[in-house]
Order: structure tokens, then sequence, then C-alpha cells
């Protein structure tokens, strides 16, 4: 009876070394960041919540390709993008806390499927907010004019 308590303990504490070393791997190897992305439902409007683990990189970079990602729209096939397919990012440019977005003028495709302009560019600067705290103010373009000088916002 004693020797089989000490198999058992024996294999606990193997069981317990292997679960501290697959953790201790993972959180020194792990290479992603996780991003929370806001989507409209497709048929109720409700807002949808998606998480993404996209490679961490630079911090000068981390802007960037968190806008390729919200162009690149859902992974749920019931959201709506936030702007019509094709839609990329010409430039942007972070200067103190504001940030400036330039569009490709597909943004303005109302034929597409997607979020309205003014939902979608809401939609767009709260996914901002939520995943880079220190920007204050963004400025969204679609190329080169504000959005607000754009008839279809």
């Amino acid at each position: 009876m004693i020797h089989i308590e000490k198999k058992k303990i024996v294999a606990l504490i193997i069981l317990a070394s292997l679960c501290i070393i697959s953790l201790s791997l993972f959180f020194i190897f792990n290479k992603k960041a996780r991003f929370v992305f806001y989507f409209q439902h497709r048929d109720t409007g409700v807002l949808q919540v998606e998480s993404r683990y996209l490679p961490k990189v630079k911090k000068g970079e981390k802007v960037n390709l968190l806008i390729d990602e919200l162009l690149l729209g859902p992974m749920a096939d019931r959201s709506l993008p936030l702007f019509p397919r094709n839609t990329r990012s010409l430039s942007t440019a972070l200067v103190g806390k504001t940030l400036y977005v330039n569009l490709s003028s597909e943004a303005l495709n109302i034929l597409d499927e997607a979020s309205t302009n003014k939902e979608g560019a809401a939609l767009f600067r709260k996914n901002v907010f939520r995943n880079v705290r220190k920007i204050d103010i963004i400025q969204i373009y679609i190329d080169g004019s504000s959005i607000y000088e754009n008839e279809g916002f």
C-alpha cells in the first residue's frame, strides 16, 4: 500500500513539473499580442466582439498592423466589415497623441455590404481607442479629404 502511494506521489510530481515547464515555455516564446475588435452583426446591428492574436511588432508598427487588420474585416460570417471590401490604408501618421489615417476611395463605395459610413468610422475609432491607449484623437481622411468633407458621411 505504501508502494502505490509513492508511485502516485512521483506521478504527481512529474505531472506538476511538466505543467510548470509548459507554462514557462509558453510565456517565454509567446510572440503574439491580443487585440479586441468590435464589428456590427449583419442582421441585428448589435456589436460583436472578436479577439485576435497578432504577432508582436515594434511600437511604431502596432498602429499600422491594427489598421490593416480592421480593414480586412471580421472573421465571423454574420458580421459586417467597417468599410467596404478592398478599402486600404494609404497612409498613417501618429503625431503626439493624434492619429491621422488616410483611407483609399473604396471607403466611399456604398454598394458593398458594410457598416454605414458613419457607423464604420465610429467603430473604427472605438477599435483603435480600445487597442492603443496612447491615442486621444483620430482624424480619418479618404483620398486626402477629411471624412466630414465627403458627402457620404
